[in-house]
C-alpha cells in the first residue's frame, strides 16, 4: 500500500493524538469521580453511575476506537508498520490488553451500575459498591496502563528491531 503524504501524516496524527486525548482523558475523569465523591444517597449514586456510563460510552469508547483505526493507519500507510520496534510492539499487546480489560471487566461494571429506578440503589448497596470496587482497582490499571503507552509514544525507548 501507497505511504501517506506528508500532509496526510500530520492528519493522521492530529486524530490519532485527538482520540488518544479522549481516551487518557476520560480514563482520568473516571478515576478522579470514583475516588473523590462517596454519594450518600440513592440519587448521588444514580448520578454517578450516570455520569460514568456516559464517560464510558462516549467519550472513552471514541477514543479506543479512533486510537485503533488511526493506529491501524499508521501500520498499513507509514513507514512505521505494526513490530518494526520493540516500544511499537509493546504498545500494540498493552493496547490489545486494555481494550480487553474494558471490553470485559471494566465496562460491565459500569453497566452494572446503571438503573432507571433509584430505588435499586437502595435494595443493593453492596452490588453496587462491588461494582464501583472493580471499576476502581482496575480504571487504576487501566490508568497507569494508559500513561505507559502515553510514555512509549513519547520517548520511544530502545533501538530498532
Amino acid at each position: 500500500m501507497k505511504t501517506l503524504s506528508a500532509n496526510g501524516l500530520k492528519w493522521l496524527k492530529f486524530f490519532h493524538v485527538l482520540c488518544s486525548i479522549c481516551w487518557i482523558g476520560s480514563a482520568i475523569g473516571m478515576n478522579v469521580l470514583k475516588h473523590a465523591l462517596d454519594p450518600a444517597t440513592p440519587e448521588a449514586r444514580q448520578l454517578l453511575a450516570s455520569t460514568l456510563l456516559v464517560l464510558d460510552d462516549l467519550l472513552l469508547y471514541v477514543g479506543v476506537c479512533g486510537c485503533l483505526v488511526t493506529g491501524l493507519l499508521y501500520g498499513v500507510c507509514t513507514k512505521w508498520g505494526f513490530f518494526r520496534h520493540g516500544w511499537l510492539t509493546a504498545k500494540w499487546v498493552l493496547t490489545l490488553a486494555m481494550i480487553l480489560l474494558g471490553t470485559f471487566v471494566l465496562g460491565p461494571a459500569v453497566q452494572g451500575n446503571v438503573h432507571a429506578d433509584t430505588t435499586w440503589y437502595a435494595a443493593h448497596p453492596a452490588e453496587y459498591a462491588a461494582h464501583l470496587a472493580v471499576t476502581a482497582r482496575w480504571g487504576g490499571v487501566q490508568l497507569v496502563l494508559l500513561l505507559t503507552v502515553l510514555y512509549l509514544s513519547v520517548f520511544k525507548p530502545k533501538g530498532r528491531r
